[in-house]
């Protein structure tokens, strides 16, 4: 009768000791499914970060091409200004036939 009694206090131990592990690995599974959860999270972030900065690039390239463009026009374009000179106040620049009266 005694070891009856052994073998039914060993089982429920066994059993108690089943229901704890189990409780463990139900922890263990919840904590990896978080951090997988997180990780889909972070990666999501950095996917539309690296989206933005990626459109934020095109814009800026498109930009500096637009402004190379207008560049690129403007390059023959050369604009002098000069004030008169005294001898221009001074005389007249015609030839002296133009300046006669009929």
């Amino acid at each position: 009768r005694q070891r009856q009694m052994c073998i039914r206090d060993r089982l429920e131990e066994v059993r108690v000791a089943l229901d704890k592990y189990t409780v463990g690995l139900h922890e263990e599974v919840k904590n990896c499914k978080d951090a997988q959860r997180e990780a889909v999270e972070t990666k999501q972030l950095l996917t539309n970060f690296i989206e933005e900065m990626n459109s934020t690039l095109i814009n800026h390239e498109e930009a500096m091409n637009e402004l190379r463009k207008k560049n690129n026009e403007t390059a023959g374009t050369c604009l002098l200004y000069t004030s008169p000179s005294p001898r221009d106040l001074s005389t007249s620049r015609m030839p002296s036939s133009a300046c006669k009266k009929k």
